[in-house]
């Protein structure tokens, strides 16, 4: 149970973190060349703690 609560709370956290970022970064850069390089950049660090990284953490959690 607790493992779940885990889960919830760092999904819930994690989203809300990147989301931010996503948008602020979107705001301050759609005028740059860098626009979609930073986008795809920021994407990868979204793949990594929103899929990859909780999928290791709480792999036993899911399990039971």
């Amino acid at each position: 149970m607790d493992r779940q609560i885990s889960l919830k709370t760092y999904m819930i956290s994690t989203l809300i973190v990147w989301l931010a970022i996503l948008v602020a970064s979107a705001a301050i850069l759609q005028d740059s060349p860098y626009f979609n390089q930073m986008l795809l950049i920021l994407a990868g660090g979204i793949v990594w703690f929103v899929i990859i990284l909780p999928a290791g953490l709480f792999k036993e959690g899911l399990e039971k």
